[in-house]
């Protein structure tokens, strides 16, 4: 841009005017925007207690509608300084000059064009350009840039937001400070104010509990409790207050089992969100028994992972479990038997122990726990332990099959079956000759056979 040109230093002013009101009107909608937004903040917050990562999400959405405002209204709208660009909005609202203003901001530069152009056609150009507009104000072509909408918006809007201000300041200190600070958990001004006397709360699933506050101020006979299961939607019970202590308003939950956020409402009074954290027994996360069976078995020890358990009789049965919260004892009940402490690991979490099975019974796992200052005794489910004692082998004479009379040299045939759960070691044949005393004769190992049957013969006289 040249500046010696008056033409060209005009508009340079109708830019720099043009540009200013551009501000005014985008500042103008950004301030009703962010009274609006400051108002729906409040509304929102001040009904819901909205939590703090809720309102660091509308914080976020305020300063995303906030930034797509300015850029609509503001940011996109600003014109570079450019001749020919202002020349052009000087025409639109002057179509009489037929381009004559731009065309003569176009020769100036008289080198840019080739021979055949006449230069004295563009200096008349120029000339005739600066004779016709010599009178005329290029900043009216700015005038065209309405502003009263905004201005009327943003006036109207700054108007309320000063008479809010001077009325209830506070509401707006405090929804300031929840806004920018989501952590925070400073309360709205009221004329009733409501104190949680129950406060947070741990308790044993299954246990009842009472929740209670305290209205001062302005106290209603009335009140509402407002409670949210898990994440289940608000559930409102209406309370009365307490005729002996006026303004004590309480509620018996009288089952606890899931976790419970609550608060009270009373008057125009609301109390910050309280928890109820619900904490389930002990319980066997998780367990391995490792079996190792008596020697007459013959058995691979071996893992399972079952705690209902059926064994031979004298198997040595060691439990490793793993519970679901620390624990500060646990004992291994048999029914009909003492209890037997197993070993706890230092997290609290683990426990083992060691035991022969002796007999068949049930049992359970009994731990003691801490919640709070209280302690807790409390049993597992009930397994069993199913102990199968070992039985005799059985034998059957199967020749001969009556009694006979011998000689001494007699010869007999015999023959026999035999079976053990666990296997046969040997065989011997217990008699005795003429009522004579008892004998025993080896018939050879049966190589822990669980079942055989044999046939052999044998002198009578044969020891």
């Amino acid at each position: 841009m040249t500046t010696n040109s008056s033409i060209e230093t005009r508009l340079r002013q109708l830019w720099r005017t043009y540009t200013t009101r551009l501000v005014v009107r985008g500042t103008g909608w950004l301030l009703a925007v962010l009274v609006a937004l400051i108002f729906v903040d409040l509304l929102l917050d001040w009904n819901l207690d909205l939590a703090g990562k809720w309102r660091l999400a509308l914080l976020l959405a305020n300063l995303g509608v906030l930034g797509w405002v300015g850029y609509q209204y503001l940011v996109r709208l600003l014109p570079r300084c450019n001749a020919i660009d202002e020349a052009l909005r000087v025409e639109r609202v002057q179509p009489d000059l037929n381009g004559l203003l731009v065309s003569s901001l176009q020769f100036q530069d008289e080198a840019a064009y080739g021979p055949l152009i006449s230069r004295e056609l563009m200096r008349a150009v120029r000339q005739q350009a600066e004779a016709r507009v010599a009178t005329m104000d290029f900043r009216a072509a700015a005038q065209r840039l309405v502003l009263r909408a905004a201005l009327l918006s943003g006036g109207v809007a700054l108007a309320v937001l000063v008479w809010v201000g001077a009325w209830r300041g506070e509401m707006l200190a405090v929804v300031a400070q929840r806004m920018i600070n989501p952590g925070s958990r400073r309360p709205y001004p009221t004329l009733t104010t409501i104190e949680v006397l129950s406060g947070d709360i741990v308790t044993r699933r299954g246990e009842p509990v009472t929740l209670r506050a305290r209205a001062t101020g302005v106290v209603p006979t009335q009140g509402r409790l407002l409670v949210r299961y898990g994440a289940l939607s608000w559930e409102t019970v209406p309370l009365t207050a307490d005729a002996a202590k006026p303004g004590h308003f309480e509620y018996l939950l009288p089952n606890t089992s899931d976790d419970i956020e609550y608060y009270f409402r009373a008057g125009d009074g609301r109390s910050s969100r309280y928890r109820v954290s619900v904490m389930r027994p002990p319980q066997i996360a998780a367990g391995r028994v490792k079996l190792t069976y008596p020697a007459y078995t013959k058995m691979a020890a071996q893992e399972v992972e079952t705690l209902n358990l059926k064994v031979p009789e004298g198997t040595q049965v060691n439990w490793d479990l793993k519970f679901s919260e620390r624990v500060e004892a646990a004992d291994l009940m048999l029914e009909g038997a003492e209890p037997a402490p197993m070993k706890l690991a230092g997290n609290g979490r683990d426990a083992t122990l060691q035991l022969p099975a002796q007999a068949s019974r049930a049992y359970q796992v009994r731990f003691r726990w801490h919640l709070g200052k209280r302690e807790y005794v409390e049993p597992s489910a009930r397994y069993y332990l199913q102990v199968i004692p070992d039985a005799d082998p059985q034998v059957t004479l199967l020749q001969p099959v009556e009694d006979a009379k011998a000689t001494l040299k007699k010869v007999i045939r015999l023959a026999y079956s035999a079976r053990d759960d666990y296997g046969l070691n040997e065989a011997t044949i217990v008699f005795s000759v003429n009522a004579g005393a008892e004998l025993r004769h080896k018939l050879g190992p049966l190589d822990t056979q669980s079942q055989v049957e044999k046939e052999f013969t044998w002198p009578v006289t044969q020891q």
